[in-house]
């Protein structure tokens, strides 16, 4: 007679899998992401797509490693089916709602947070940079909501929002492209730039915060260099990322107000240095040298 020994392996896969079985004919896909799907209907490939797409999303066990590249593919291949139908801004919140449940409940595993924003902000920016005036003012509530959502994500953990001050597609560079696109001053001053206006504030704040907490370069090289770095050429790029500059940024950014004309003040945010600024700085040092 065979004696079957099941090891703790077995044990763990054989659970795991009468899980799966139990709750794979219980996943349903909740009625407010109907409105993703009647969009793209018409199209039976994109429709079975999403549908898989959807069922893996409310699914209980939801693995968001494997869900984002997905989700991010998905979004940014269709961009254009979504953003010209009348129900547009309504999935561009569902869309975003879905990548930010998926950073409060993966905000313990780094990677994935900073994979989870990169895909987010890569899709807001492409359809950013993909809208005319009307279709901006068509946006605007949607766009405006989640850029409050943004300035708040600091409440969930701190480093969530620090992969967004130092992210590949940055803010500051969408709040310039909503500027040029609002269209002239008339149209401008409907535009409500307040929840712009207060999130790149907050993303200056942190990123002053960052550099301020590394070790100041300036007085490091003064000590290694002495008299020979008097005629330097680096050096005025030193000063340029030395602590007291970029305390002179933050003071400069505490006297902006955005409540009276957030336009305008989000005009004088723009012009101090964002994350990227300063890394740039960094990497032309080497040459001068």
């Amino acid at each position: 007679m065979t004696n079957h020994h099941l090891t703790p392996e077995k044990i763990e896969s054989a659970a795991l899998q009468a899980n799966l079985q139990e709750t794979a004919g219980r996943v349903v896909i909740h009625p407010r992401y109907q409105v993703l799907q009647d969009i793209v209907q018409r199209f039976q490939g994109l429709s079975i797509k999403l549908e898989k797409l959807l069922y893996e999303i409310n699914h209980p066990y939801r693995n968001w490693q494997m869900i984002i590249p997905e989700l991010r593919a998905f979004v940014l291949k269709n961009l254009h089916h979504y953003r010209k139908h009348p129900q547009g801004p309504e999935a561009f919140s569902l869309f975003t709602s879905i990548f930010l449940d998926a950073l409060e409940e993966s905000q313990k595993n780094g990677k994935l947070v900073r994979r989870i924003m990169e895909a987010m902000l890569a899709y807001t920016d492409k359809l950013i940079n993909s809208m005319d005036s009307a279709c901006l003012f068509r946006y605007q509530d949607v766009l405006n909501g989640f850029f409050i959502r943004l300035r708040h994500l600091d409440e969930l953990d701190h480093r969530v929002m620090m992969f967004m001050v130092q992210g590949h597609h940055p803010m500051k560079k969408m709040a310039l492209r909503l500027i040029s696109i609002a269209g002239g001053e008339e149209k401008r001053e409907s535009f409500d730039f307040r929840p712009i206006a207060r999130l790149m504030r907050k993303i200056l704040q942190l990123n002053y915060g960052y550099w301020l907490g590394e070790e100041d370069p300036l007085p490091w090289f003064e000590e290694q260099c002495g008299e020979y770095c008097a005629d330097w050429q680096a050096g005025p790029l030193l000063s340029a990322i030395s602590h007291a500059r970029i305390r002179s940024h933050q003071q400069a950014l505490e006297r902006i107000t955005v409540d009276d004309d957030p336009l305008a003040g989000l005009e004088k945010i723009l012009q101090l240095p964002a994350h990227m600024d300063i890394v740039r700085l960094y990497r032309d040092i080497p040459g001068k040298l």
